[in-house]
């Protein structure tokens, strides 16, 4: 969000505003005000014991109500949706409202209520009925009950934004084919030495770990494939990204497993690393860590939901694993046969560069909000 926001913002053909549900004394929320100091911004703060309140509310909404939205999405951002768009229509009518993630899209119509003679952009980073099917495959309740939320918020929406062809595919079904437009999705690229791959020897998982889906897979990992590894006493399994259980520390590290929590330049454990491993069992939409690895020039070790619309061809790209048996015959062939390493790594980046071009993708997105006033 914070990409495109930014090359609005630096576009002198637009105002801008942003409005957000935030924590009191949100940190983020700061630095967001002081960088876009002349944006107007519309945003909602709530104490941390009335969140508590509102999260409370929203479980016994969806337990016992049924609500599927409260599986993604909350009351307080019901609430804050609500006083933001009754606030932009005192103060300040866009012509444009670009609500970005599903958890603010499902509830598109009520900003569609409030504001009618608005635009609505509705960003979707993930079809998130697809994680919700992986979820709960079993209760057709919950999977009917929850697409039919999603969609009929996009369905407020004037544009649909995804960040691949497989959403769009996914959508199609259910919205009207000029309604759906795909803009590549912000990612980085860290810094890495391609030369010095005989010396690695890091296999990196990046992620937040606060998100189930990352403690999964690392759980998945260091239970189902570690163990198995012909050359893990050689290699150091290193696990990047905020958020971790401390539960999950005490259970598997050791000084070959280490936990880094949150880094400002995850650019040291890049470099460190002879492959990127993500082993995901659930989650829906392109998988940024899964462009960043590649981007940044390190093998990419993944499966079908890791891979998920990224049009990458494997054996060249990166190296697709369907079983356990072929985790641990990956990584243990690359920490064999380092020369494959730097191989995979120029593949990868030469197909990023030319599959997601960031600047682009701006002139694009750029065009579409200007098409929608027009």
């Amino acid at each position: 969000m914070n990409f495109y926001f930014s090359k609005f913002y630096h576009d002198d053909t637009f105002e801008l505003g942003f409005a957000f549900r935030v924590k009191t004394k949100d940190s983020d929320y700061e630095k967001m005000r002081a960088e876009y100091s002349e944006a107007k911004d519309l945003s909602i703060s709530y104490n941390i014991l009335t969140l508590h309140l509102y999260s409370f509310l929203s479980k016994c909404v969806r337990l016992i109500f049924g609500n599927t939205k409260m599986i993604i999405s909350s009351l307080d951002y019901r609430n804050a949706i609500i006083r933001i768009s009754k606030k932009a229509k005192r103060s300040w009518y866009p012509d444009v409202i670009v609500m970005d993630w599903t958890q603010t899209n499902i509830w598109a119509g009520l900003v569609r209520a409030i504001l009618p003679n608005s635009k609505i952009i509705a960003v979707e980073h993930d079809v998130s009925f697809m994680g919700i099917n992986r979820l709960f495959p079993l209760d057709e309740h919950v999977r009917t009950s929850f697409l039919k939320n999603e969609i009929a918020g996009l369905r407020c929406a004037d544009t649909v934004l995804v960040f691949n062809e497989k959403d769009r595919q996914l959508l199609l079904p259910y919205l009207e084919n000029d309604k759906i437009r795909i803009i590549t999705p912000f990612y980085r690229r860290y810094k890495t030495n391609q030369e010095d791959f005989e010396e690695r020897n890091g296999i990196l998982f990046f992620g937040a770990m606060q998100r189930s889906e990352n403690i999964e897979a690392v759980r998945f990992f260091l239970e189902r494939i570690w163990p198995l590894l012909n050359c893990k006493q050689d290699v150091v399994f290193y696990c990047v990204g905020g958020g971790v259980d401390k539960n999950l520390i005490r259970q598997y590290v050791t000084n070959n497993v280490v936990f880094t929590g949150f880094v400002d330049d995850p650019s040291d454990y890049f470099q460190k690393a002879f492959c990127f491993v993500v082993p995901l069992l659930h989650g829906a939409g392109i998988k940024i860590k899964v462009i960043e690895g590649m981007a940044s020039g390190i093998p990419v070790i993944t499966n079908d939901i890791g891979i998920e619309g990224i049009p990458a061809k494997r054996a060249r790209d990166y190296i697709h694993c369907d079983t356990i048996e072929d985790y641990v015959e990956a990584i243990d062939n690359l920490f064999l046969h380092r020369e494959r390493c730097a191989a995979y790594a120029e593949n990868a980046k030469a197909f990023i560069e030319s599959t997601f071009p960031l600047e682009q993708s701006y002139r694009d997105y750029r065009s579409i909000v200007l098409n929608l006033v027009e």
